[in-house]
């Protein structure tokens, strides 16, 4: 009775290792991918101090245009352009990592994609020259309902 039991039980442990194995969560698979081209590729980014207990907000919004991606294997890869400035971007499931050049300023942010159509982060600026070299700020992308002019999607990267 005993050995049937540890049988049963061992079986039972081994199917449910089997089924975690091969589900989708051990694959790393997100809960959801949400394209930044589709449906619409008109984003707001709004930027807010990171040190400040408020987090207010900064009134330096910019709207982002996001190209048709391409795939790199893993990653969703973006040229991004905006009134204030251009760059690129690489999607992998809900991480979103930018850079590039706002208001002739370089900048890189890594942000989390929460819903299908908001994304926020942290977004860090380079000032050359100065006693401090960068800015942290807190930022969150908003899909709007609009599209815009696409620019060209970026070349493969090896």
């Amino acid at each position: 009775m005993f050995n049937r039991n540890i049988r049963t039980s061992f079986t039972a442990l081994i199917s449910v290792s089997v089924l975690v194995l091969f589900s989708k969560t051990a694959f790393a698979a997100p809960i959801h991918q949400p394209d930044l081209f589709e449906p619409n590729n008109l984003w707001k980014m709004e930027f807010y101090f990171d040190k400040s207990p408020t987090h207010f907000l900064i009134p330096a919004e910019v709207n982002i245009c996001f190209s048709k991606p391409i795939t790199n294997e893993m990653h969703q890869e973006y040229a991004w352009i905006s009134p204030n400035g251009n760059g690129y971007a690489s999607q992998e499931g809900d991480q979103v990592f930018m850079h590039g050049n706002l208001y002739k300023l370089d900048f890189g942010a890594e942000l989390e994609i929460t819903s299908r159509d908001e994304a926020s982060g942290h977004l860090r600026i380079w000032v050359p020259n100065q006693y401090h070299p960068y800015w942290h700020v807190n930022t969150t992308l908003t899909r709007t309902k609009e599209k815009c002019e696409t620019p060209e999607p970026p070349k493969p990267s090896s």
